[in-house]
């Protein structure tokens, strides 16, 4: 078991206080023309799902808990209707899957289904549905490529042995959300504008902090150090950069309070916009 992150516990906190709302499903449905190899589809849907360790995660006793003997099996549901019905039923069906919640307390955190017609051999639905405490969007999106490789490319058929190596998979997702937190405050802190601060800030000493900021920007802290932070305080790497910067911005300003934003979404409509989550 692991601590779960600031976000993570946002959506815990919001599932208790609000048991049928289903905000945090990222539900996607698809229509696929032409012949599809239904059998090889589920296959590849359920290698991929299995070879990352956040497919076989729930939550236990408020934090996230890792199963590798759990083994995630996508769905194949026949239709026995004819074209307008079936895409009718499909529709009705994954909508009403879209508006059911996710318990994050029960594994899995993620559906996938493949709809097909006994009479139609034209014409498919691929229909998933993942938790947001376990993957966003971007996460989803690296989701899609992997499966679109493996049923079209069939890199995930040349030899057994790939499926073994999910921690080096795991290592390159990893990667890349740690590059993406930290080009996120890095393309920040890069465009500032030194000399557009207030004059409250140049009273609060900023003209010294200017020259000392010019002559460290460069500095670099080695991202471990940022991860150890993050582990002895129970946060993400995310979290801690963002504490960096506003702290960055406090100095720089010489105000006590300072009023950032993030880039989550969830937002959009009115009866969420109290709800508890990040905001932008």
């Amino acid at each position: 078991m692991f601590n779960t992150t600031c976000m993570q516990s946002s959506i815990l906190l919001h599932q208790k206080e609000f048991p049928e709302d289903a905000s945090y499903n990222l539900p996607y449905l698809w229509k696929l023309s032409g012949h599809l190899d239904v059998p090889k589809l589920s296959k590849v849907l359920e290698k991929v799902f299995n070879i990352h360790d956040v497919y076989h995660m729930f939550i236990k006793d408020g934090k996230n808990n890792l199963d590798w003997s759990k083994h995630f099996i996508p769905q194949v549901k026949t239709i026995d209707q004819n074209r307008e019905i079936f895409e009718k039923s499909v529709v009705k069906d994954t909508y009403r899957l879209a508006n059911q919640l996710l318990d994050v307390f029960k594994w899995p955190l993620e559906e996938a289904i493949i709809y097909q017609s006994k009479y139609i051999k034209d014409e498919f639905f691929l229909f998933l549905n993942i938790s947001h405490e376990i993957c966003d969007v971007y996460s989803a999106y690296q989701l899609f490529t992997e499966i679109n490789d493996g049923y079209n490319r069939h890199l995930y058929f040349q030899n057994s042995s790939q499926f073994e190596s999910s921690k080096a998979i795991n290592k390159t997702i990893n990667k890349s959300r740690e590059e993406r937190a930290i080009g996120y405050f890095k393309e920040r802190i890069n465009s500032f504008n030194l000399n557009t601060f207030s004059q409250e800030g140049l009273a609060n000493g900023v003209e010294s902090k200017k020259v000392l900021y010019e002559k460290h920007s460069d500095c670099k802290l080695p991202l471990h150090l940022i991860q150890k932070i993050a582990n002895k305080n129970e946060k993400d790497i995310f979290e801690v950069l963002l504490s960096f910067y506003l702290i960055l911005l406090a100095n720089l300003t010489g105000k006590q309070t300072i009023i950032t934003g993030i880039p989550i979404a969830n937002r959009r409509s009115e009866d969420k916009k109290e709800s508890v989550k990040y905001l932008v």
